[in-house]
């Protein structure tokens, strides 16, 4: 367990490492039930309550809970300024599995995963939703999951997984990047992608420690960052980055039928909620997320398994 924490400590940068240690101390299910904890329970099962009502005094409760179940396969467009004519890329994004909530997902996921094509894959956070180690049927169903999923893989963790979980998912094949950057090369392009730890709830990101690990690549072709919340796009922008893939958000999960969030999940930049946006020479897109969370209503927006299309501008 010590060389585990050294190990940690090193890859996410000293004081990202020993932040998201205190937090999980304090939130760990193992540590016993603290006033805090009873507190945010409470008003967690109470806003569920609260919601379930409405939906049902509105005919949608069954509806709602049907929509978290069927994801939807997306085919968002994204054109990178950088890119050169002719240069392009498809990635499988996904997000937000949650998957201990239902772990009868599992088999459908990868059936509909394994029919896909693509460069690389990404998770951008919440593989688990207990905040706990994963039991033994759960690693299996994590596993039906990532078998299913075209190399190379590469992650993150959200403010839902624990920092034990790190070492499951990288021998399953998840290349997990805890403030890190690494460099891959696909077809004619080489891509540097940075992946921070979760800067919603641990606050555990770090991103000039993330960028001091870069493997010396002079120019590559695409920067992509991996980040669990849409939190910072003009610092990511400014930062050079061409691409940032996020999640957490769950793309509003209640939505008015125009598509506008009911629910924000934290506080974000409207467009930045779900789908594509923009900043700058930035392009990014976040991810409604493959699974639910135990809020299992979904309405006007159904979780996604994305396929992203990365290319260049198109001339006229």
């Amino acid at each position: 367990m010590k060389r585990f924490a050294t190990e940690l400590s090193q890859r996410m940068g000293q004081r990202a490492w020993q932040q998201r240690l205190q937090m999980e101390r304090r939130i760990n299910p193992a540590s016993g039930m603290t006033w805090t904890r009873s507190l945010h329970r409470a008003i967690h099962l109470a806003s569920k309550g609260l919601i379930s009502a409405v939906l049902s005094l509105a005919g949608q409760r069954e509806r709602a809970q049907s929509n978290c179940w069927t994801p939807t396969q997306t085919h968002p467009s994204l054109e990178l300024p950088r890119l050169k004519a002719k240069q392009q890329l498809t990635i499988l994004h996904l997000s937000d599995f949650h998957l201990d909530t239902r772990l009868s997902q599992a088999t459908s996921w990868a059936e509909k995963i394994r029919s896909l094509n693509a460069d690389l894959c990404v998770i951008t956070g919440d593989f688990l939703n207990g905040f706990q180690l994963p039991s033994p049927d759960t690693l299996q169903a994590l596993q039906t999951v990532i078998d299913a999923i075209p190399s190379p893989i590469f992650g993150i963790l959200g403010n839902h997984d624990c920092m034990l979980c790190a070492p499951y998912l990288e021998e399953m094949g998840v290349t997990l990047l805890l403030n890190e950057t690494r460099s891959v090369r696909i077809h004619d392009l080489t891509l540097e992608i940075t992946g921070l730890d979760d800067p919603h709830f641990f606050k555990s990101d770090d991103l000039d420690h993330a960028l001091r690990t870069r493997e010396n690549v002079d120019a590559p072709d695409l920067r992509m960052l991996l980040v669990h919340a849409p939190m910072h796009p003009e610092i990511y922008a400014a930062a050079g980055f061409d691409l940032c893939l996020c999640g957490h958000t769950h793309g509003g999960q209640l939505c008015a039928p125009n598509g506008t969030p009911l629910l924000r999940n934290g506080r974000y930049r409207s467009d930045t909620l779900s789908g594509t946006w923009k900043q700058d020479t930035l392009r990014g897109y976040t991810s409604r997320g493959t699974g639910t969370g135990r809020l299992a209503y979904r309405l006007n927006c159904t979780p996604e398994i994305a396929l992203l299309h990365v290319h260049a501008p198109q001339h006229s």
